[in-house]
């Protein structure tokens, strides 16, 4: 869900759809990758317990949506332009909510863990 909204806000021609706000591009652009790989990483921990292989899918696949946004924004956007800084800070975003999630759910396992001995 949040891959689809991700994709029709950087592809809504004109005016962003949203008011304008105090955050600059950059910080939007690292706050939607942010909850899209939080949204992941907690999906496939909940069905997989997928450990570190599902942390490296969740930025591997939250890179490509970035890339993929801004080449499509690039070539099939009149009003909208793909900018290497958009994907550094969709990254920055990726990592941040790999990390964060990674982080929580580890220790929520080992919480878990330690409860159940």
């Amino acid at each position: 869900m949040v891959s689809i909204a991700i994709a029709v806000l950087s592809l809504t021609e004109g005016p962003m759809p949203l008011r304008p706000t105090s955050l600059s591009d950059k910080t939007l652009h690292s706050l939607a990758y942010v909850l899209q790989a939080v949204t992941l990483l907690w999906a496939l921990w909940r069905s997989y317990r997928p450990g570190w292989r599902g942390a490296l899918l969740t930025f591997a696949y939250t890179i490509m949506l970035g890339g993929l946004m801004e080449v499509l924004q690039a070539t099939y956007t009149r009003t909208r332009t793909g900018e290497w800084l958009d994907l550094a800070a969709d990254a920055i975003g990726a990592v941040a909510g790999v990390a964060l999630t990674y982080t929580i759910l580890v220790l929520i396992d080992r919480h878990r863990t330690c409860k159940q001995n």
